[in-house]
């Protein structure tokens, strides 16, 4: 009797993930009651609808927003495990012992290594929600590169920032900015690129509303945010890349 193959491994295929239909309104409403019941025992009963509610559809909406870059050319990786923060609080060196973020959040980046230069996050809580591309205070070795391109190839990253202005996005302000230009670049006289020197943060940011959040469209949204504000990041990139072959 001749017995049935047993299909082999690579006869099997891997189940798609599931497609980003949206945020229900029970996403929104967990981390409104999570705010309230900062405990370890309500969080235990209703993680379930933090599994459900929340974090099955920002994977969906990471896995998206990462198929769709990649066929607009735009090499980010996106894979969820890596992309998605914690709900937990790093408590080690915090006054603030709140056990849980009342958001959740994920940063798509070149390796997939979420602290890596040059990022798309993308923020959701019910106080606010807002996708950004850029750096966003990158390590000091990192924004002395950038600096250094800046004041050598400044004209080019006004070019592309223009560029990025006629798409309808402008640079969001830098609290964080230095008062007086940084150590080295006191030959840069252009005001515009002094401005970008002083800068610890090159961000820019697109506003998302819960009912945006709740459509499947959100992707195409943000997928076209990140490809108009593609420049900064390039920029970036090439400044780091040049930096680091040397």
């Amino acid at each position: 009797m001749q017995r049935k193959r047993k299909p082999a491994a690579t006869d099997a295929r891997p189940d798609t993930p599931p497609a980003f239909t949206g945020f229900g309104p029970t996403a929104f409403q967990f981390f409104k009651d999570l705010a309230t019941h900062q405990d370890r025992d309500w969080f235990a009963v209703n993680k379930h609808v933090y599994d459900d509610k929340v974090l099955a559809p920002m994977t969906a909406l990471v896995n998206d927003l990462g198929d769709a870059l990649r066929l607009r050319g735009i090499p980010l990786q996106s894979d969820a495990k890596k992309a998605i923060f914690r709900i937990y609080r790093d408590l080690r060196f915090s006054k603030d012992k709140i056990p849980y973020k009342t958001h959740v959040a994920a940063a798509l980046t070149r390796d997939g290594q979420r602290m890596s230069p040059g990022v798309v996050y993308l923020h959701i809580e019910p106080a606010g929600c807002f996708a950004a591309c850029g750096f966003y205070q990158p390590e000091p070795e990192t924004l002395a590169e950038i600096r250094s391109v800046i004041a050598s190839h400044g004209h080019d990253l006004l070019s592309r920032l223009a560029e990025v202005e006629a798409a309808g996005y402008t640079l969001e302000p830098d609290d964080s900015a230095l008062k007086r230009l940084p150590r080295g670049f006191d030959a840069v006289t252009n005001p515009a690129l002094q401005d970008l020197l002083r800068r610890k943060s090159l961000v820019y940011a697109l506003p998302l509303t819960q009912a945006a959040l709740k459509k499947s469209s959100v992707v195409t949204t943000i997928a076209e945010f990140v490809c108009a504000t593609f420049p900064l990041l390039q920029f970036g990139w090439d400044a780091v890349d040049s930096k680091s072959a040397i």
